[in-house]
């Protein structure tokens, strides 16, 4: 049998530390590269935490994402001395955390490293696989009970790693990190992510779902040691749902589900539980109708041929715009453009694609990475030419529109087109809002824009500037706090005097460490988000 390779630093850092959902000039490869010579020397760091304040905890930078049609999702990144940290820990125990793995008999989502994914592991089976899963795993059952955990990530009570890889009695005696207790180990280096806060970890990092995992697995246990029966079912990350012949069992297992949730701070979603009777509908019917949608396209060329297909990307995306507004929480206009990625688009029907798109990523942002792709392929084509004014004037109206609700995702992403396309952004108005934007991912993207010259116009940086003093270098704005400066963006007051004064950020410093390269250029934008479209 072929064995798992071991978690490592390397993996974590190199692949697992920003979310996966930033532009791709947003990169951590230089910080694992400089790692085997300097790992030792950033870890001693640590141990000065009495003497320097900053080297106790820090503060992550967050950004905002869209999560459902109302809601939003806020992303972490860590300060990278404390996420350094943190990693080291998890590839020093990581026999033991995987050997905790092991025990939980119904977690499809174990991390499992791998030196092919994009990320730093990958989960034993894919989300798409989980209908599949249940159906093998309930062909003896008539009820099913399906639940998930509520603000899973904001609520994880850090002391609960040790509880739940050591005992909850004994990790309240010993709080020392050895390695006997090394989750202990594990707790207080989330913490100093943190803040030194007991309450949430970091959403985004690959750590956190190690860490999660790690108290999931030991809720599975202790469910099916007080079932005392083999468990039928799966979870996936919080997401539960388990297969019983009577109503009775799985009222019972919900009740002591309620119990060990509790035991661990931790609290059962009220509106996403239920026990239903089987058999149920397996899936939407959404995807199936955008799916099955048959273009009549031909490579013949002619008149008939390039008005059947202009009749039918009209039908398709209004089938796509009706069902995205029957259901708002699905990123049903993403799919859409996935699915119609394999169609050739004739050249008489480019103008009625080009728009559609447009008018997709205006209603649902999450499909800008794959709009750009779509727009960069043809754009490459002959006959195929991209009207500058029409996405000039996309770019604007979103730019104001998210501006005004701070929305990270939506800018950093209708920003980065920008750069693709090479539109410039000279609307005062425009400039104005994203001047008074905070958030570190939008204002790097900003700036990146402005040294190329594609900002036009008086951009004010006051309060960015303000961002660039030794306090701020473990802050929530540490990522502008040092970027900013190593790419001669902005300029401080003491000339980047702050970063060389400072033990891990001059390690950073000298070794020519960049969390953002400005120098990716169309082509590796091509393979990056090639390689990253899902497959459906």
């Amino acid at each position: 049998m072929k064995s798992t390779p071991n978690l490592n630093i390397d993996a974590l850092i190199r692949k697992g530390y920003f979310p996966d959902v930033l532009p791709p000039q947003f990169k951590t490869s230089k910080l694992a590269d400089i790692l085997p010579e300097n790992l030792k020397s950033i870890c001693q760091l640590k141990n000065k935490g009495p003497y320097k304040k900053e080297f106790c905890s820090s503060k992550c930078c967050l950004h905002s994402i869209p999560k459902l049609k109302v809601q939003r999702r806020v992303m972490s990144i860590p300060n990278p001395f404390h996420q350094i940290i943190l990693c080291n820990y998890l590839e020093i125990f990581w026999d033991d955390i995987n050997e905790h793995f092991a025990k939980s008999q119904i977690s499809l989502s174990t991390p499992i490293p791998d030196p092919e994914s994009k990320r730093s592991f990958k989960r034993n089976i894919s989300f798409r696989e989980r209908t599949i899963k249940g159906i093998l795993e309930s062909n003896d059952a008539r009820y099913c009970l399906c639940t998930d955990i509520s603000r899973f990530y904001p609520t994880i009570y850090t002391h609960t790693i040790p509880w739940a890889l050591h005992g909850k009695s004994v990790s309240k005696q010993n709080r020392h990190c050895k390695k006997e207790y090394y989750g202990n180990c594990i707790d207080k280096s989330v913490r100093n992510t943190k803040d030194q806060q007991t309450s949430g970890i970091p959403v985004g990092p690959d750590s956190s779902h190690i860490i999660s995992e790690i108290i999931c697995t030991q809720i599975d246990i202790q469910l099916e040691e007080l079932l005392n029966k083999n468990l039928k079912g799966f979870r996936c990350v919080d997401d539960i749902c388990l297969f019983f012949r009577e109503r009775s069992e799985a009222e019972h297992a919900l009740h002591e589900l309620h119990r060990i949730l509790h035991e661990y701070e931790l609290e059962i979603n009220p509106t996403k539980t239920k026990i239903v009777e089987l058999p149920r509908k397996l899936q939407k019917e959404w995807p199936s109708e955008i799916r099955l949608y048959e273009f009549r396209i031909s490579h013949n060329k002619g008149d008939n041929h390039s008005k059947k297909q202009e009749t039918d990307l009209i039908d398709y995306f209004s089938i796509a715009f009706q069902k995205a507004i029957q259901h708002p929480n699905d990123s049903i206009l993403k799919y859409s453009l996935k699915r119609i990625n394999d169609q050739e688009i004739l050249p008489e029907n480019w103008k009625l694609y080009e728009s559609l798109i447009l008018k997709s990523i205006v209603a649902e942002p999450m499909c800008i990475p794959d709009a750009i792709r779509i727009l960069h392929t043809y754009s490459k084509k002959p006959g195929y030419q991209l009207d500058a004014d029409k996405i000039s004037a996309t770019v604007s109206e979103m730019l104001l529109h998210h501006c005004k609700f701070s929305h990270g995702y939506e800018l950093a992403w209708i920003l980065w087109l920008a750069k693709v396309f090479n539109i410039t952004i000279k609307n005062q108005n425009v400039l104005d809002s994203l001047s008074k934007c905070n958030d570190v991912i939008v204002v790097l993207t900003v700036l990146d824009l402005r040294k190329i010259g594609l900002i036009k116009g008086n951009l004010d940086t006051t309060e960015w500037i303000n961002f660039m003093k030794k306090d701020e270098l473990y802050s929530d704005h540490w990522l502008i706090a040092y970027e900013a400066y190593v790419n001669d963006w902005l300029n401080p007051e003491d000339n980047g005097q702050y970063i060389k004064d400072d033990s891990f950020f001059k390690i950073l410093y000298e070794n020519n460490v960049r969390f953002y390269d400005s120098s990716i250029n169309k082509n590796f934008y091509e393979t990056f988000i090639s390689s990253s479209v899902s497959e459906y």
